[in-house]
């Protein structure tokens, strides 16, 4: 299955809708139907006929019924116009991603493989318009890379997945740094956190970032900076935290980064791509029938917390578990010689 993600499309949950919807005018033989009736008064087309309604729109030209020749249009309108993503794979592991933890952040403690979800056409041109957001995007991509996160340039977010054997596949992460990103942005330039005690006490007990502030800053301030030419990720954090902070904090003011800029940027990427984690699931999904893996699982809140210690129950929601539960995900426990434990399963 791995060779098959490099020739991948994306699936969006509009083309699995104008798909479900051709098949139940094929299934109950139906040659035209009222839109409205079939968009609101049916219960089994209703919320798919939510997500097809603006291209359908476009090419029934305000007629008022719906035909199997209309929604054959719509897919090949789909097809030249909604390329918003495009797909890319590859190894995230100490060398290909310049992270020395990878391994240790898998389930397996191996190198596992990444499907990367990219910006591509109307969307990527509709982010491109905004100047603000469009800055934000690449600020982020750089640094995700300097991270060791294994992105590209126009990496929304990524699912990173082992394929276990021919029985299972596990998505043992689903991350996306361009909007995660906002939330730690906002700490630096909250007017309320204005000295590095009360920026330290807003991060908390949180190993994994003090570890990546002093992995990627302290080499970025040893190498701007003559006074802390002797500072390496070794330094202790108060002798030069400091002064990584207020700098990180006056290049945000710069750049025109404050609560409300961060909040627009939030609200744009946010709705911009609502549909990335789904895109990418269906992908790997229609994968995983197409190769005859038996099982897609899902990793449980308990897992992430022993992984990070700052792991809140909100990410675990907003990630997996309503995602788990719009697509049919049930807690599974699995004793196998390669993979065991309690995870959350579905057939493909």
């Amino acid at each position: 299955m791995i060779e098959a993600l490099g020739s991948t499309k994306p699936i969006s949950n509009m083309k699995i809708a104008l798909n479900k919807i051709k098949k139940y005018f094929i299934d109950n033989d139906i040659t035209e139907i009222n839109w409205r009736q079939l968009s609101t008064q049916n219960p089994e087309t209703q919320s798919m006929c939510a997500s097809v309604k603006p291209i359908l729109d476009k090419v029934r030209h305000g007629n008022p019924n719906l035909t199997l020749d209309t929604i054959n249009k719509a897919i090949e309108q789909y097809t030249k116009e909604y390329s918003d993503y495009t797909m890319s794979y590859g190894i995230w592991d100490e060398n290909e991603g310049k992270n020395p933890h990878a391994m240790d952040v898998s389930y397996r403690k191996i190198a596992e493989r990444v499907l990367r979800i990219n910006q591509a056409g109307s969307l990527k041109a509709e982010i491109e318009k905004d100047t603000i957001v469009r800055n934000w995007f690449q600020n982020s991509y750089m640094s995700s890379k300097l991270s060791g996160h294994p992105v590209e340039q126009d990496t929304v977010g990524w699912l990173r997945i082992d394929e276990i054997n021919k029985d299972y596949l596990l998505i043992d992460e689903i991350q996306g740094d361009v909007i995660n990103a906002i939330f730690q942005a906002k700490t630096y330039v909250d007017p309320e956190i204005d000295t590095w005690e009360k920026f330290k006490a807003a991060i908390g007990d949180n190993p994994q970032y003090w570890e990546a502030f002093k992995d990627m800053g302290f080499a970025e301030l040893a190498k701007h900076n003559p006074h802390f030419r002797h500072v390496t990720k070794h330094t202790d954090l108060d002798e030069a935290g400091p002064a990584l902070w207020s700098g990180q904090r006056e290049g945000m003011a710069r750049a025109g980064l404050n609560l409300t800029s961060l909040e627009h940027i939030k609200k744009v990427l946010s709705h911009k791509f609502r549909e990335w984690v789904e895109v990418g699931l269906n992908t790997l999904l229609h994968l995983a029938k197409e190769e005859g893996i038996g099982m897609v699982l899902l990793n449980t809140e308990e897992v992430f917390k022993e992984r990070d210690s700052s792991f809140t129950s909100k990410k675990y929601f907003m990630y997996y578990e309503k995602l788990a539960k719009k697509y049919g995900f049930e807690e599974v426990t699995i004793n196998t010689p390669e993979i065991s434990g309690t995870f959350l399963g579905r057939k493909p």
